[in-house]
């Protein structure tokens, strides 16, 4: 099979990258080194504009109510104690869980795609180097 796309990475940029690739109509691979989904406490406070972001991509309604909390502003802390605070403007942020973005985001780019659940290896390039591994997502 030759791919119109090749995304490197199947985290919440990767797979939001896929969407748009199969929305405009573009045959997507998403290769990822590490099965399933990561449940990591990383990328889960969500800014409103990547919020906006996500709405446009019709993510944010698969998200169940129970995995995500809105938010005001953000407060960032120091190890002495002090810190500092700012409020949003115009609408609140989200905080999500990453299992529940990351699955929410995977079914999109299915429901989008044009072929689902193809299971194949690659090389994809790693940290410290290339290192074979599974290609989770294939539309």
């Amino acid at each position: 099979m030759i791919w119109d796309v090749a995304i490197c990475g199947g985290g919440p940029a990767g797979l939001a990258a896929a969407v748009h690739a199969a929305r405009a109509g573009f045959s997507t691979l998403v290769l990822e080194r590490t099965p399933g989904v990561p449940d990591k406490a990383c990328g889960e406070g969500l800014m409103p504009r990547g919020l906006e972001a996500l709405e446009r991509l019709s993510v944010l309604g698969e998200v169940a109510g129970d995995q995500c909390t809105p938010f005001r502003g953000i407060r960032y802390v120091q190890e002495d104690g002090s810190s500092v605070e700012g409020r949003f403007r115009a609408r609140n942020g989200l905080g999500v869980r990453r299992t529940a973005l990351s699955q929410a985001l995977q079914r999109r780019a299915r429901e989008r795609g044009r072929r689902s659940g193809t299971r194949e290896y690659a090389a994809c390039p790693a940290a410290a180097g290339h290192r074979r591994g599974t290609v989770e997502h294939a539309w």
